[in-house]
């Protein structure tokens, strides 16, 4: 993408998720957090060109675990 995309995903529940963003290096660039709706928009003004991978995290009282992981490419 170059200006923005947006990441969609099934949260009838409405609970708290965190996006994660990190360079081909593993390095993280960007954490969004209290994701509480279906869907989240990536703005790419943060992003060099580039490759990144993402990774979706679900965030409950109890416990964190990754429902969905991904990559995209910045130009």
């Amino acid at each position: 993408f170059s200006h923005s995309t947006t990441i969609e995903f099934n949260n009838t529940n409405r609970e708290k998720h965190s996006l994660r963003i990190y360079e081909t290096t593993g390095r993280l660039v960007k954490i969004i957090d209290n994701i509480t709706t279906g869907r989240v928009v990536i703005d790419r003004k943060e992003l060099s060109n580039g490759f990144y991978y993402f990774q979706l995290i679900s965030n409950t009282a109890s416990a964190s675990w990754r429902i969905g992981r991904g990559k995209f490419v910045v130009e």
